[in-house]
């Protein structure tokens, strides 16, 4: 619309007021106009006040406008929350043009208050916004509506103190018909808050995660008075916002509380899976961050950063830790820190060692790794340390920093000199860390004396906010013991190539596939050559790619003995094929060993890498067989006592969460060879609970094998504890699996199991929903009532036939009478054959006696003129009369409706002779039943159905 066609717009509009609508409402003042319709205030003749929504004349005549238009007070009204605009009526005035009578609102938008105070609103106020606003939206999403244009202009702040969600016109009801849905590739809403599937127009993927992603952006912003994705023009947002991961709060705004950071981090995920199911667990953890925030003292009501504690403030407030404590106290939010710390000043590592110490940009990337750490430590007080080990840097067993060369050497000389741990404090300097990183890159032949090591130069820093813990010479034994130690270290390593994680990787690869290439076998024969007479060194060196010079930096370490050195080359002289059953064994005993002394993460971790590295078209399948080989290895050192918790903790330490999703997609494969889901099987056994989230996930849209049977009972065996994982399932799982884990939370019985058994309500399965409202609340409650009532009017006939069958499984009473007036109706006959079916079965499982009654009617009831329907609704009757009838009335209306007459149809006169032909075959026996209710027996809950097939679901 031009400029000149507003303008005559608005003219028109504001012309309007001080006239009358319908001879009953006064426009008495203009609240807005948008581009479908202008909002007045009015007052009624009677003297009400309200707000009116009239559409412009041009749309008029434009009947999906006009639908679209309307569709408003029935969303809005369907909802009932009280922070939903009331919409009280809708006419259409004297000029043919709709309009909406709804409730007249006093106060302003947020987006309105939050411009007033230059862009943002008080952190205690966003946050009470954003609470308000999911409360609205749990309602809304119970009733199937997602808004899909959430943003701070459609948030009013009341007089009253109170928040109202405002335009749910291009809201969707998720029952709508398919052929009304919005196309796919169209796009409505906002830019700035819209989720990656609505900027990509991808409708049949918008739900109510959607939303919840919008209010993710809508507290961004009223926090941060900034957008979510940046960008010049509407367009350039939208491009972004299909494409780009939204911006951490903690980067926009680097005081705000951890919890804070992360509940909308997680509201505003790319992935919807990994988003908050469902507004009310987004609600509750936004309570929490608020009160945390409410008490939060590095950040003030607007969230402004405070000042960093320096050094001597701290020394005053505490006694200086030690690292073990640190390192204990470590929670998951500081290992998050810890870990992005260690990314960006890997950055600033390399940087110095491309161009050179005092280059600017290797100082600019040291000062922003130094001011993330800096935030994180004003946001959350929490110091980071991490264990050193010779391959990177951990965190109670867990990889924080594994660093390719060249950077890996600063791991290896900290371990070697001795340092086993270390700590950042909050309050460190720029010129500390600077020291800090000079020290840690330093190098050994150049920039450290002979006499010192990295225990001198940290011990010559003096840092008052880094500590490190030293190795006790004594507790390690003496130089002897530990040269001894070295001298077999480096032995074992050459024997087996372990000189790096491409050389393992290459060992098992090529004999996971029965062939070494030409590099690994002259390796190996140059190995074999030095072992059996040649110079250990220079072979070694030789082996693992390196100059003599450079080989064995602590000594000769493999300076063997003649007669050691011709044993170690008649066991080294075999094939490729045994290099991996050898390696096997090798690290199978150090796990073994390193159990024992209570770290097995010291071998268990490298080995993890090694899994986690594997690639290729047979992947999967060579994870599998390496961890096979090595639990055997272990199953063999290990004592009978040791055996089953050693191997348990071996499989649990080499399947990573995004392994064990690759090794459960090859398991289900259809080619899959058998050995492998045998393997996988035998692995999926031994694995704790720490995977419950992708095996539910993986369970709930797998189709019925032998796999799924076997991820069920993990789910079942590991489900306390992992309730809100397994709920998360029921929005996009199949029936049969989605009925067997509701079944697992059912019988759990705990209140996060009930809490996430109503998650199923989201099930896309109408059985599923009622199911857990059976199954939840009982048949006798109020919910599963009101589900089915709204089910039998659904416009899929197999949401109606589901709630049929449902109605009689759960022998719910109250449907009786309705039922039989549904029957006896004239639409009866418009329904399909299934429907009528299920419907006249439920009758009998209600009430018997009445239900043959029923039939009786609908067999006699014959017509002047009869139609195909209504004769296929008197063939029903007299097949129900065959499998359920009792008395002589019934046996002698179907002698009669058998005879060639002329208000029988041949159809009828079919149906009845069948009839009564089933009714001998029973002779004295009760009438046919149908099978007991859902999770009656043992298994997988069944779908209670007369034909033992589960309901067609066409959405």
């Amino acid at each position: 619309m031009v400029a000149s066609e507003e303008e005559d717009l608005d003219a028109e509009c504001i012309a309007r007021v001080g006239s009358m609508v319908c001879d009953k409402w006064h426009l008495d003042r203009i609240l807005g106009i948008g581009g479908m319709a202008a909002v007045y205030a009015a007052t009624h003749r009677n003297g009400s006040i309200a707000a009116l929504k009239i559409l412009h004349p041009q749309y008029a005549a434009q009947s999906h406008v006009v639908e679209r238009f309307l569709r408003e007070a029935y969303i809005a009204n369907k909802a009932g929350h009280e922070g939903i605009v009331e919409v009280r009526d809708d006419a259409v005035d004297d000029r043919g043009v709709p309009f909406l009578v709804m409730e007249l609102l006093e106060g302003v938008s947020v987006a309105d208050k939050a411009d007033a105070n230059g862009g943002r609103l008080p952190m205690n106020e966003a946050l009470w916004v954003g609470q308000q606003l999911l409360s609205v939206l749990e309602a809304a999403h119970a009733q199937g509506i997602v808004h899909r244009d959430i943003k701070p202009d459609n948030i009013f702040w009341t007089n009253q103190g109170k928040i109202k969600v405002l335009d749910f016109g291009i809201a969707r009801l998720r029952e709508d018909a398919p052929s009304k849905r919005t196309r796919t590739g169209t796009v409505f809403g906002t830019p700035g808050y819209m989720a990656p599937e609505q900027a990509l127009g991808r409708w049949p993927d918008v739900d109510a995660r959607t939303d919840l992603w919008a209010v993710g952006a809508t507290i961004f912003n009223l926090l941060t008075g900034q957008s979510v994705h940046e960008g010049e023009t509407d367009n350039e947002r939208l491009v972004n916002a299909a494409t780009r991961p939204a911006r951490s709060l903690g980067r926009a705004m680097p005081g705000a509380p951890t919890l804070l950071v992360q509940v909308i981090d997680r509201a505003l995920d790319f992935d919807p899976h990994r988003r908050y199911p469902d507004a009310r667990s987004m609600r509750l953890d936004l309570e929490r961050a608020a009160a945390e925030a409410a008490t939060d003292v590095g950040a003030d009501a607007t969230g402004r950063q405070a000042d960093i504690v320096t050094g001597a403030e701290q020394d005053e407030a505490a006694e200086v830790p030690e690292v073990e404590e640190l390192l204990d106290a470590m929670s998951e939010g500081a290992t998050s820190v810890a870990r992005e710390f260690f990314t960006l000043l890997e950055k600033a590592m390399k940087a110095r060692s491309q161009y050179g110490k005092g280059h600017k940009e290797a100082d600019r990337r040291l000062e922003t790794a130094f001011t993330y750490l800096a935030n994180s430590f004003t946001a959350s007080g929490e110091p980071i340390a991490w264990s050193i080990r010779a391959y990177g840097f951990t965190v109670r067993d867990e990889a924080l920093w594994e660093p390719k060369p060249p950077l890996d050497k600063v791991c290896y000389r900290l371990f070697s000199d001795g340092i086993r741990a270390l700590a950042i404090l909050p309050g460190l300097r720029l010129e500390e860390l600077t020291e800090l990183n000079r020290i840690l890159v330093a190098d050994a032949s150049s920039e450290i004396s002979p006499e010192d090591n990295t225990v001198t130069l940290l011990w010559d820093a003096k840092f008052d906010h880094v500590l490190y813990e030293e190795a006790d010479s004594f507790a390690e034994g003496d130089q002897a013991e530990r040269a001894a130690f070295e001298k077999r270290r480096g032995e074992v390593v050459a024997a087996v190539e372990l000189d790096t994680s491409d050389q393992l990787e290459g060992s098992w690869y090529a004999n996971a596939h029965k062939g070494a290439t030409g590099e690994r076998e002259s390796k190996q024969r140059t190995l074999l050559s030095a072992v059996a007479g040649g110079s250990a060194a220079s072979a070694a060196a030789q082996a693992s790619g390196m100059r003599p010079d450079q080989a064995a930096p602590r000594g000769d370490v493999l300076a063997i003995d003649p007669a050691t050195r011709a044993v170690m080359a008649a066991r080294l002289a075999v094939s490729s094929e045994d290099v991996g059953e050898r390696f096997a064994s090798a690290a199978a005993a150090a796990f073994v060993m390193a159990y024992r002394m209570g770290e097995p993460g010291l071998v268990a971790a490298p080995l993890r890498t090694t899994v986690d590295s594997l690639s290729g078209d047979a992947a999967e399948a060579d994870a599998l067989a390496f961890v096979f080989l090595l639990a055997g290895g272990v199953a063999k050192f290990a004592t009978e006592a040791e055996r089953e918790a050693m191997t348990g903790s071996l499989v649990n330490s080499l399947v990573s969460p995004q392994r064990f999703a690759g090794l459960t997609a090859a398991a289900v494969a259809p080619d899959a060879p058998q050995e492998l889901r045998d393997r996988f099987i035998s692995v999926l056994r031994r694995l704790d609970g720490n995977h419950v989230a992708p095996v539910a996930a993986a369970a709930s849209t797998m189709e019925a094998c032998d796999i799924r049977k076997h991820l069920l009972e993990y789910v079942s065996a590991h489900a306390q504890g992992h309730e809100g994982e397994i709920g998360a399932t029921f929005a996009s799982g199949h029936l049969e699996p989605s009925l067997a884990l509701l079944k697992v939370l059912v019988a759990l019985g705990t209140p996060a199991a009930r809490e996430a058994a109503q998650a199923a309500a989201k099930s896309p399965h109408p059985i599923v929903r009622i199911e857990a409202l059976g199954l939840v609340e009982g048949s006798s409650g109020a919910g599963i009532r009101q589900a089915l009532r709204a089910m039998l009017e659904d416009w899929d006939p197999a949401v109606r036939i589901a709630a049929l069958q449902s109605i009689g499984a759960y022998k719910v009473k109250v449907a009786g009478p309705g039922l039989v007036m549904r029957v006896k109706s004239p639409e009866f006959d418009t329904l399909s054959v299934e429907e009528r079916r299920e419907a006249l079965n439920a009758l009998y499982l209600l009430t018997s006696s009445r239900a043959e009654a029923v039939y009786l009617d609908l067999l006699a009831d014959t017509r002047l003129v009869p139609t195909e329907p209504h004769e296929q609704t008197r063939a029903l009757a007299a097949e129900m009369l065959g499998l359920r009838g009792r008395s002589s009335d019934a046996r002698t209306a179907l002698e009669g409706a058998s005879r060639a007459r002329w208000r029988n149809s041949e159809r009828v006169r079919s149906a009845a002779t069948a009839a009564l032909i089933a009714m001998d075959n029973r002779g004295g026996r009760a009438p046919v039943s149908d099978p007991p209710p859902p999770n009656a027996a043992g298994g997988e809950p069944a779908v209670p159905s007369r034909s033992g097939r589960p309901p067609m679901n066409k959405r």
